[in-house]
């Protein structure tokens, strides 16, 4: 669903959460910039997983792109 369906005006994606009314994919991608997960591998077997947090402005992106968190994380 669209910024423009849900009515939002404006997205704070810019640095110190200034907004943006017409976020570019370039921008978009800025704020996913940093996040990591990290795997502990024991004989090739997963076990232990960390990762990072979303923060709400992440979890709305990825929920305006359509992206479940689970796909985010692979």
């Amino acid at each position: 669903m669209s910024m423009k369906e849900r009515a939002i005006k404006s997205l704070p994606i810019y640095p110190e959460y200034r907004k943006s009314f017409y976020p570019t994919t370039s921008k978009i991608f800025y704020n996913f910039d940093g996040i990591s997960s990290y795997k502990i591998l024991k004989n090739g077997k997963v076990i232990k997983e960390f990762k990072d947090c979303l923060s709400p402005i992440q979890k709305l992106l990825l929920d305006l792109l359509d992206i479940n968190e689970d796909d985010y994380w692979g």
